[in-house]
């Protein structure tokens, strides 16, 4: 949008803040349109464990983002250079962790939805890559286990549900239930997953986009 960074610049005036993200709309080849905050409740300010937590519904869009030069000299930046289709959302993490982050509610870019995207046609590198997150989190962030000891219970839910989804898209669903024997008896979205590897995911995934009509890659 042309007004993009007339509307997120101001907001560095405040020192400690590091990235700036907004509001986006996706929308796909039949015209379907939503605003990315229909799925998840704004967070900003000093927000590393709430964006962990939150991690089910991230509601940073990398489109949206500028982020101050500075933040790239953390220690907690430094990544290998290899990029995978997660990089963008352990990066705002990081640097959520040393800094302030700040939301604009205007829809300041625009996301085109289409199935040959990496998240969709590489599943398996979303599940691999947060397994590398969370060790990371562990060795650069003192005392990670203990005191976000909730957070990564989260995270290592959100894993399990995704490397289940993978393997379940791929016709493994014995091993999908494996993955989720830990979460599936106090879990209620791990119970219904659980319960759908039961089924064919393809169908399963028609009907719940054709319920919703949301936008999702054509079948």
């Amino acid at each position: 949008e042309q007004n993009k960074l007339s509307e997120q610049v101001p907001n560095f005036r405040d020192s400690e803040v590091g990235l700036v993200y907004s509001d986006v709309k996706y929308f796909n080849s039949k015209g379907v349109n939503r605003k990315n905050s229909s799925t998840f409740a704004p967070i900003q300010g000093r927000c590393f464990s709430l964006l962990l937590k939150n991690i089910f519904k991230f509601p940073i869009t990398t489109a949206s983002v500028i982020f101050r030069s500075e933040v790239l000299t953390d220690k907690i930046i430094d990544t290998p250079p290899k990029l995978v289709p997660l990089r963008d959302a352990d990066l705002f993490i990081r640097i959520a962790y040393g800094w302030k982050l700040k939301y604009v509610k205007n829809s300041l870019a625009k996301i085109r939805i289409h199935p040959f995207q990496r998240s969709i046609t590489e599943k398996n590198l979303f599940y691999e890559e947060w397994e590398r997150n969370i060790k990371n989190y562990e060795n650069l962030i003192p005392n990670f286990k203990s005191k976000y000891s909730e957070e990564l219970d989260i995270l290592s839910k959100y894993t399990a549900i995704i490397k289940a989804k993978y393997l379940w898209s791929i016709s493994n669903s014995k091993k999908a239930r494996l993955v989720l024997k830990k979460y599936y008896l106090v879990d209620k979205k791990c119970f219904m997953i659980y319960f759908l590897t039961f089924f064919s995911e393809k169908y399963i995934r028609a009907i719940l986009n054709f319920i919703r009509n949301d936008v999702k890659p054509e079948i």
